[in-house]
């Protein structure tokens, strides 16, 4: 064999053993390939969502980011929660992924999310089934291709990822695009259906007050109550809520002073078993604001919200509620471990003070309450109306109380400048630095200047600047009132002298002065009628604890009279203050001069006669005769010009 052709056998050889080598491999290989698959390691794998928004979407577009140690599926699921029927699945997709293109790389997968009608649109003629669903999950998971059912589902999962979604309520949703033309009968039955059949949707934002209402400090509150929606679906998810509520409340404050117990009611909920509820809004001794619910597990958790509020200003305190956290006045929030147990259904509502809380010592303002909860509060102040005049009646008072005891302490100290008129503008000083001042009044000269008239029936009436603020009042009170009826009392004359000293007079005490105000501006006595003057003077009145005033505010409110709404609730808590007072006299009649109150049966005809002499309780006597048909005393009755001259 020559040394070309023992080359040739070597190649030969080497290339032959070669292919024995890489048959070899390759059975190894089909019998790892063949036999059973050993369990799949998740170490290496992730599945993670990509830029996905808040609210759920027709058509939304969702991307995933996955990675797989072996070949492995992805499957992406959607599920919304119903009040009724709990999870329903409306989408599903899978994605196959066998790691052999390029393993251990991130993959990008993209779909987009079909949802069903019911889901995207509000009843109607093209969808008249709808899903009640208020929010989504979207979950992603991996799984092995040989897993079993049980191993391969979202729970037997170790590599999961999920993403809430909002949805919109059904009555929030677009009506559905119309898919072909309706007959004329199958389009009256529907007309009819949604007409006749369907009840009134219950509101989902209530407005517990929208004219001020007053608290004196007392145990006299509003009573407010909420009752069941109509509407099925908004009933549905309220009773959904009430484990995991979505509630909002916006109160209007107008305080004139602090709690003077230790702890005050602005808004507070009372159950069936007479029991604080969630959510009660209570201000303390010194400002501050605690808000306090009742837990799912029925624990009772409160915080406070705020360190200090304003006087005499208007203050809006916003409380909004969701699962189990509670923020107030957009502040840092108290959060709890368990959710807040709400249901507004459950008992009342007090605004202001109850038989177990007195309330607080101000105005309350426009109430709105959001049922199910909002992501934007919609309560302005209205702006120069009768609120804005209400602030600056309260500070003007709050000045003239400063001015008349300043005033009363220069008369004690004996100030010689009282006796020598109106001191001067302290502007003019400016010119000759040099000088002294002329006046050294503890009290600014524009205070001066804006109250001349008071000032100048102090300076007349200095004894009565001594005797005290509510002396004063009153005295003020008869000075006006002796002045501003003619002699026969037939004409009502009111400068604006008058009205000056009337206005210090109620600043200062007197109860009077503010109904007799109030009647003025809303009768138009002597000047046009205004109706906002009124209703400020009418709210200052009930304030003051005054009955007559009291029972003029909560007369107006139960017949809705000159520009106050009716509001029964409103005159009831009224009533409730002044019929409080008049009992309580019935104990200490010797106190004030109070008269005992007589109890009258007007349909006992035997009491009634007893009771009635000469010409007094005629008008009732004759009402009671008419009522049971005599018609001497109905035709009385009309010409009454007669009654006084007859003999009964």
């Amino acid at each position: 064999m020559d040394l070309t052709s023992f080359n040739i056998f070597n190649t030969c050889s080497e290339m032959m053993r070669l292919y024995a080598t890489l048959a070899l491999f390759m059975c190894v290989l089909s019998y790892v390939a063949s036999s059973s698959p050993a369990p799949h390691g998740t170490h290496g794998s992730s599945v993670a969502f990509i830029s996905l928004p808040g609210d759920l979407a027709d058509s939304l577009v969702v991307r995933l980011r996955s990675r797989c140690s072996e070949p492995c599926l992805l499957t992406l699921e959607l599920l919304v929660s119903t009040p009724n029927h709990g999870q329903l699945l409306v989408f599903q997709k899978t994605w196959a992924d066998r790691v052999q293109d390029r393993p251990e790389s991130d993959r990008t997968y993209r779909t987009r999310l079909r949802l069903p009608p019911s889901l995207v649109f509000r009843r109607g003629f093209f969808n008249r089934h709808v899903i009640d669903a208020r929010s989504g999950v979207l979950r992603a998971w991996l799984a092995g291709l040989n897993d079993s059912s049980e191993s391969g589902s979202y729970h037997g999962s170790t590599v999961s990822a999920t993403a809430v979604l909002r949805v919109a309520p059904p009555t929030q949703r677009p009506p559905r695009p119309p898919t072909g033309c309706p007959s004329w009968s199958a389009e009256l039955l529907w007309t009819r259906t949604i007409t006749t059949h369907q009840c009134p949707h219950g509101p989902e934002v209530e407005h517990l007050l929208c004219f001020p209402a007053v608290s004196t400090g007392e145990r006299f509150g509003v009573v407010r109550t909420f009752h069941r929606f109509t509407a099925i679906d908004l009933e549905n998810h309220r009773l959904h809520a009430v484990t995991q509520p979505r509630v909002t409340v916006s109160v209007w404050l107008y305080l004139l002073e602090w709690c003077q117990s230790k702890l005050c009611g602005v808004l507070l909920h009372v159950n069936k078993k007479q029991e604080f509820d969630s959510v009660l809004m209570l201000l303390t001794d010194t400002g501050g604001v605690v808000i306090q619910t009742r837990l799912t597990s029925g624990e009772d958790k409160s915080f406070h919200a705020h360190a200090s509020l304003p006087l005499l200003t208007w203050i809006r305190l916003d409380c909004s509620v969701h699962h189990n956290e509670v923020r107030a006045l957009q502040e840092p929030s108290g959060r709890f471990q368990t959710s807040v147990r709400y249901d507004d259904t459950d008992g009342y509502f007090v605004i202001g003070g109850s038989r177990y809380m007195p309330g607080i010592h101000g105005y309350f303002g426009p109430i709105v309450f959001y049922r199910l909860g909002t992501t934007r509060v919609d309560n302005p102040l209205p702006l120069g109306n009768m609120l804005e005049k209400l602030n600056q009646a309260h500070r003007s008072c709050r000045q003239i109380t400063t001015f008349t005891h300043a005033f009363s302490q220069a008369v004690t100290r004996g100030y010689p400048f009282l006796t020598k008129g109106v001191c001067h503008s302290h502007d003019g000083t400016l010119w000759t630095r040099s000088q002294e001042p002329k006046c050294k009044q503890t009290w600014a000269w524009r205070t001066q200047h804006k109250f001349t008239t008071l000032f100048h029936f102090l300076r007349r009436r200095e004894e009565d600047s001594t005797s005290g603020e509510k002396a004063l009042g009153d005295h003020l009170f008869e000075y006006v009132a002796e002045r501003m009826f003619s002699v026969d009392h037939t004409q009502v004359r009111l400068t604006s002298s008058l009205r000056a000293l009337l206005k210090a007079s109620c600043c200062l005490g007197n109860q009077h002065a503010p109904l007799l105000l109030a009647t003025v501006h809303l009768a138009g006595l002597d000047q046009p009628s205004d109706q906002e003057q009124g209703h400020v003077y009418s709210l200052m009145g009930a304030l003051g604890d005054h009955r007559l005033a009291l029972m003029h505010l909560g007369y107006k409110h139960s017949q809705g009279l000159d520009g106050f709404p009716r509001d029964l609730e409103v005159a009831y808590s009224c009533y409730a203050n002044t019929a409080t007072q008049t009992v309580s006299d019935d104990d200490r009649p010797h106190e004030n001069h109070q008269y005992v109150v007589e109890h009258i049966h007007l349909n006992n005809k035997e009491h009634l006669k007893a009771v009635v002499e000469g010409g007094e309780d005629v008008i009732h006597f004759l009402k009671l005769k008419a009522e049971s048909g005599d018609v001497p005393s109905q035709a009385r009755l009309f010409h009454g010009e007669h009654i006084a001259h007859r003999q009964y």
